[in-house]
């Protein structure tokens, strides 16, 4: 995202089976989601939802797993309605608290986002994507230790999530902690190389150093596998900048 989380993963599909209509208008969703398709998906879940023949408990599915979709191509105040729904369908619905989150830290209502961070949390503190959400509010909101103590959490409890190992290589690097940073932004690479961030990170951490070759090496990866990064054109100006 995220991507966004980032951080923001839809819920596990609903349970193959014989069933015919609402059902498998969900879990087609779920699958053209996961292929990067978010608008085919929220079409998908919308015509599940229509059929009127879906149970609540996979009406809560379809309704936060639509919400996730709407998040991610920034239909924000969409997704909340989604994901209000999936709640009142099922007030002990982490993943929904975690996508509406997400969804009130992108319109700066960060006093919300922290809420459903913390309910989500409450409901499965196992619940690794939340403690990455709420980490990345808190390290915006200049709260380096408590961020990194939710980072820690999230990969102890997922050590595989890269988005997790990337967003506290960042919070490193902003404490100047580089030796960290750069493993963690590595470790990122390793389980993901499809993620710019890790390089863009990495790279500034080289080019603080004065290490100007690494940190252009880094940025030319990043730049091959995403030439929008918010952040590389700057990092990339400072650098010749430098020169």
């Amino acid at each position: 995202m995220r991507a966004l989380l980032s951080g923001v993963l839809l819920s596990s599909c609903l349970a193959a089976s014989a069933w015919a209509g609402g059902v498998d208008d969900v879990n087609a969703g779920y699958a053209a989601f996961e292929k990067g398709d978010a608008l085919l998906a929220i079409d998908l879940y919308s015509r599940g939802i229509e059929t009127g023949d879906l149970s609540e408990a996979e009406l809560n599915i379809a309704y936060s797993n639509r919400c996730a979709a709407l998040y991610s191509i920034g239909q924000l105040e969409e997704a909340i309605l989604d994901c209000d729904t999936a709640i009142e369908l099922n007030a002990k619905d982490p993943f929904a608290y975690n996508v509406r989150g997400n969804a009130y830290v992108a319109l700066f209502e960060t006093g919300k986002a922290t809420s459903d961070f913390d309910k989500a949390i409450d409901l499965d503190p196992e619940f690794a994507d939340a403690y990455n959400s709420r980490g990345l509010l808190l390290r915006d909101a200049g709260e380096l230790e408590k961020a990194l103590k939710d980072f820690n959490t999230a990969i102890w409890l997922r050590p595989e999530f890269a988005q997790a190992y990337l967003n506290r290589g960042e919070t490193y690097r902003r404490e100047r902690i580089y030796d960290r940073a750069v493993s963690d932004y590595t470790t990122a690479i390793g389980l993901n190389p499809s993620l710019a961030g890790p390089y863009v990170g990495r790279g500034a951490v080289h080019q603080a150093r004065g290490r100007k070759d690494l940190a252009m090496a880094d940025y030319r990866k990043a730049q091959s596998i995403d030439p929008n990064h918010p952040f590389l054109k700057l990092k990339l100006k400072e650098l010749a900048a430098s020169k």
